[in-house]
């Protein structure tokens, strides 16, 4: 079974994501309300413990699923440390620059991630915390690196996926085409990371060192 699973890493996660994470941790207040019949107070803290329970859930068995990817990336690292910490700091100077050329203040994901935060406390919010710097960067990382560059990229062009990989990245960052403006620095975070992907031997690891900080700034900032 286990042995299955590692071979079709690739489409079951993709699967979990898409319905568990995309789907049903995306589901909104309002429809929550409705649905459930509830107040739209119980319904938003709904909405958001679906949205952190969620993401642990999916990256919990993407560790599992890639977990030979995994094991391999780390021992690329321990034989390739100088190479590793050099892309992942150039890799982060590089990214940050970008955002802040590119940022024409708040996005709208920005917004509204601001607004689920103001809505939590104690330990609810600690947990939304570490999906924003760990569980969710991960789980984007097995999508759109280690499935869209490093699967896909057995049945077409490395550099195609990896701007396919970088623009999908982008439009999963804003609620609707009607944002579409906003798109950029998530679209150019998403060629970033997946340009340090590939120059690391498609390492994981390097692109999630990258995201995590990325992220763990914008919570302090």
């Amino acid at each position: 079974m286990g042995k299955f699973l590692h071979r079709h890493s690739a489409p079951i996660f993709f699967i979990l994501y898409a319905l568990i994470v995309y789907t049903l941790g995306g589901l909104p207040a309002a429809l929550i309300s409705a649905i459930c019949d509830v107040p739209l107070g119980q319904a938003l803290s709904l909405s958001n413990s679906l949205f952190i329970a969620c993401h642990i859930i999916v990256a919990s068995c993407g560790i599992y699923l890639f977990f030979p990817q995994l094991k391999e990336d780390f021992a690329w690292i321990k034989q390739h440390f100088a190479k590793y910490l050099f892309a992942v700091i150039v890799g982060f100077i590089v990214l940050l620059c970008a955002s802040i050329l590119l940022s024409s203040g708040a996005s709208q994901n920005q917004d509204n991630l601001n607004a689920m935060q103001a809505s939590m406390g104690g330990i609810k919010l600690r947990l939304f915390y570490l999906v924003l710097t760990i569980v969710g960067p991960l789980n984007e990382e097995f999508v759109f690196r280690q499935i869209f560059i490093g699967k896909l990229s057995e049945y077409f062009p490395k550099w195609v996926m990896w701007f396919l990989s970088g623009l999908l990245f982008g439009l999963l960052h804003i609620p609707s085409l009607a944002y579409f403006n906003q798109i950029w620095p998530y679209f150019i975070d998403g060629l970033i990371l997946g340009f340090v992907y590939i120059k690391t031997n498609n390492n994981l690891v390097a692109s999630f060192s990258i995201h995590l900080l990325n992220n763990l700034l914008s919570l302090f900032i």
